[in-house]
């Protein structure tokens, strides 16, 4: 683990410590019940220390922990249902919470998986072990947060660091390392008034992120958000989120529906042709969100979308004008 820097958006470590603690004790608790009080109380803890503009929902992190979207649905019905006798006020609350996720994930995201890998494997119970590496890591980011801050933050998009030979390297926005920053490599740069990343992807990076994505065909459809994979199976929006990355174009995890507000997905303006690569994203008559990847630049050919595909069960091809019943809402380019 490391600080993470986004947009001047520093995680705060005493809602990591919070979020550390409550994830233990909804993990000790056996019964439905129990795990409901412990959540709740979590997110009671979480909203005095970010306060309740900042919040997901109230059944966000059990969720998370436990890989099940059906949590989280609960709390789409209490808006269908504040809509039916028109409690704004409700719907508007809820609809923040939905709003808050990706930030919600961006900022603490990896602190649940490591909460996950530590406690729902071999060094599940609490094993001394498992609580000595929590600590361990604790601390780990405390003190990266330290030098972070005295560095001027970490490493922002497209920074250039100097390497032992003289050389300057590369990172992207969240101080991961890209290779070198000179010799024309095109490093990370980000447009301050929008917060955009503004170096779009070319057609032969498009070209190679197909190829990736070709291979994951026939992975089985699971609804596994950022936790998808080949192996455990994928959903929509969780297999372009990983296509991307094994692409080497990094990309954080973002739901369907909120790719506009990731940085690194830029919607096409007016005039501007979709292409090999983009993401098409759409909405059904429900109020369900869905994400493809165009294999083509025809938006009318045949086989021209890959995608995790809940009435195939698996991440396979499909013809984006037959998704008669959705709604395209936007397309989406990546940019570094």
């Amino acid at each position: 683990m490391s600080a993470r820097k986004y947009n001047n958006e520093i995680i705060n470590h005493k809602a990591v410590n919070q979020l550390r603690h409550g994830m233990r004790q909804i993990w000790r608790e056996k019964e439905n019940f129990g795990k409901s009080v412990a959540a709740w109380r979590l997110y009671k803890e979480l909203k005095k220390i970010l306060g309740s503009s900042r919040l997901p929902p109230p059944d966000y992190v059990p969720a998370r922990l436990a890989n099940n979207a059906m949590l989280l649905k609960r709390r789409l019905r209490d808006l269908d249902q504040a809509r039916e006798v028109g409690n704004d006020r409700l719907a508007d609350k809820i609809v923040q919470e939905f709003d808050n996720i990706e930030a919600f994930e961006r900022l603490y995201g990896s602190e649940i998986d490591d909460f996950k890998r530590l406690y729902d494997g071999p060094d599940a119970n609490f094993a001394p072990q498992a609580e000595a590496n929590v600590r361990v890591a604790e601390a780990d980011t405390r003190s990266k947060a330290r030098n972070s801050l005295q560095e001027g933050g970490g490493a922002g998009g497209g920074q250039c660091k100097t390497g032992g030979g003289g050389e300057c390297q590369g990172y992207d926005e969240e101080g991961k390392y890209i290779g070198p920053g000179g010799g024309g490599k095109k490093t990370s740069k980000i447009d301050p008034k929008t917060g955009k990343h503004t170096i779009p992807i070319t057609r032969e990076e498009a070209a190679k992120m197909i190829e990736v994505a070709k291979t994951w065909q026939g992975v089985s459809y699971k609804l596994n958000g950022p936790n998808s994979s080949k192996e455990g199976g994928a959903d929509c929006s969780g297999s372009i989120y990983k296509i991307f990355n094994e692409a080497g174009l990094p990309v954080e995890y973002s739901n369907a529906g909120q790719f506009g507000s990731n940085p690194h997905w830029v919607p096409l303006q007016k005039g501007e042709q979709p292409q090999i690569g983009d993401i098409v994203e759409m909405k059904d008559k429900n109020g369900g969100w869905h994400v493809v990847i165009l294999t083509r630049d025809d938006v009318q050919a045949t086989n021209n979308v890959l995608h995790a595909s809940f009435s195939k069960g698996e991440f396979s091809w499909s013809s984006l004008k037959y998704f008669t019943e959705f709604q395209i809402t936007g397309y989406h380019r990546y940019h570094r």
